[in-house]
């Protein structure tokens, strides 16, 4: 895994976020399998979710006539990579279906990120639990799953200067 020259590697350099962090986040969020025969998981940028179902599309314009469906029957709709949910965000953009460009996604997500690392300066998990579920102990196993598939990367890709306390 490279991420020299991604969304991850520029958002995460301008906005003080290890990559890989960025990285850990969208594929804790977005994960999809596009071949099953490789065993891997990806962040994927066309992914819709209401609820707990989620929409993969084939491509923008697919995910884009489903996103302007769904908008119309909730507000509460998880976008993109990060899963950015228009109804809490929809203010970061100038429309929810900027939300479908990965950069703009990446970059949301991290300032959400960096918006609750400053709240939890000392609670990097908490803050990171946070960015998913405002409920306690769905905040908690989600900081710490996300933590773990970090941790992992670090260990298998060194090559980024930690931007994260640990």
């Amino acid at each position: 895994m490279d991420l020299t020259g991604t969304v991850f590697e520029q958002v995460g350099l301008e906005a003080n976020i290890d990559p890989r962090l960025l990285y850990a986040v969208a594929l804790c969020e977005s994960a999809y399998n596009p071949d099953s025969s490789l065993g891997t998981v990806l962040p994927y940028p066309w992914v819709l979710r209401i609820g707990s179902t989620p929409f993969y599309g084939a491509d923008f314009f697919e995910t884009k006539k489903t996103l302007t469906r769904y908008l119309a029957k909730s507000q509460s709709v998880d976008v993109g990579m990060m899963q950015i949910n228009v109804k809490w965000h929809a203010h970061r953009v100038s429309d929810p279906v900027d939300l479908l460009d990965p950069l703009t996604n990446v970059r949301v997500g991290a300032e959400i990120l960096n918006e609750l690392f400053d709240r939890y300066p000392n609670n990097a998990i908490k803050a990171i639990g946070l960015y998913h579920s405002g409920t306690p102990e769905k905040a908690a196993r989600y900081g710490k799953t996300v933590w773990r598939v970090y941790s992992s990367l670090l260990e298998r890709f060194p090559c980024y200067k930690i931007y994260v306390a640990q």
